[in-house]
């Protein structure tokens, strides 16, 4: 039997914990991520399209079969290198926090990070949600403002959830 070289698929890398850590395009593009005991840091393609197979190609070894459109495809996505999402964790391993960035952390230390933040109860529930447009005004408030709060009865059933775009639901 022959094997045919038809279809794409990517190929997928785990660590010993059976975590996806990175994910192979067929183009040439990746995506990782970067696990610590305190935070995970989810890096798409457009956050490692510098380091990727199809840059190299297209701008270190100016392969004459990628065409200028891929080209500036690629520069375009440039604009996004480094910008990972990043989720804060608990001491029970629970995103509380996440934040994603606009510019490049390296180049942009002090860029602006969109904040969510989540609340929980002793159980592990969310009880509360706050997203990056509240998060920022709640700093200089004396009440916060929260995007979702959700009501649990005894069983740990949900009861209720009050969201400030979409009202109440029971």
């Amino acid at each position: 039997t022959e094997l045919t070289k038809i279809g794409v698929t990517p190929v997928i890398h785990y660590d010993p914990l059976l975590r996806v850590i990175r994910t192979d395009t067929p183009k040439g593009f990746f995506s990782k991520v970067e696990f610590n005991p305190w935070q995970v840091c989810a890096y798409d393609v457009n956050d490692t399209v510098k380091d990727s197979i199809a840059w190299k190609k297209a701008f270190e070894e100016n392969d004459a079969e990628i065409k200028e459109e891929e080209k500036q495809a690629l520069t375009k996505a440039s604009s996004h290198y480094n910008t990972p999402n990043v989720a804060i964790l608990d001491t029970l391993g629970r995103t509380f926090m996440s934040y994603g960035v606009k510019e490049n952390l390296a180049e942009f230390p002090n860029t602006k990070k969109y904040i969510t933040h989540t609340e929980f109860n002793i159980t592990g529930q969310a009880l509360a949600c706050t997203d990056p447009r509240q998060y920022i005004l709640n700093q200089s408030r004396n009440e916060p403002v929260r995007k979702f709060i959700y009501t649990y009865d005894m069983l740990g059933v949900a009861m209720q959830t009050q969201s400030i775009d979409a009202g109440n639901s029971k």
